[in-house]
């Protein structure tokens, strides 16, 4: 067995330390791939039975104002929201797999301290549907919860 080859592009636009928009393509040949298939008792390597997988993703990250610049709570608080697109790789029985669209939403609250500002703990929601000709459609519901440490302790110091 192999791995398919991969290709991807992304861009993303920065206005100032505020807003920050981003778009992600990735492009996988899952066509190309020989797959294993049991036949006459013995594995034998058949091509076609994949097909090629595209991903495309956007997000936007808005601050209302720089870190240093915030004086209320919430003026310091990264707002997300972004959304995705994925096609299956697979077929099921002649069909083409699910497709997934998703949203999702949430934002990054900043843990202060006395010596620096660059720790975030992340909380978002994601909507997440997979939906397939002939097949069940499946909705999906995810909170994600993440903790950035940025902080001078993770430093390696050099001495001379």
């Amino acid at each position: 067995m192999s791995l398919p080859m991969s290709f991807g592009v992304g861009a993303s636009y920065c206005l100032g330390r505020k807003l920050t928009v981003a778009a992600d393509f990735t492009f996988e040949k899952w066509g190309a791939i020989e797959f294993p298939v049991y036949a006459n008792q013995q594995y034998v390597l058949q091509k076609g039975l994949l097909k090629d997988r595209t991903r495309i993703a956007a997000g936007v990250d808005w601050l209302p104002k720089a870190e240093w610049q915030g004086s209320k709570f919430l003026e310091r608080v990264h707002y997300r929201f972004g959304v995705g697109y994925v096609t299956p790789y697979y077929n099921i029985n002649g069909h083409d797999g699910p497709k997934e669209f998703s949203i999702s939403a949430g934002f990054g609250i900043p843990i202060i301290n006395m010596h620096n500002n660059r720790s975030v703990l992340n909380i978002s929601g994601q909507w997440v549907q997979n939906t397939a000709e002939s097949f069940i459609t499946e909705n999906t519901f995810r909170i994600n919860i993440g903790l950035t440490f940025n902080e001078r302790w993770f430093m390696k110091f050099k001495v001379d």
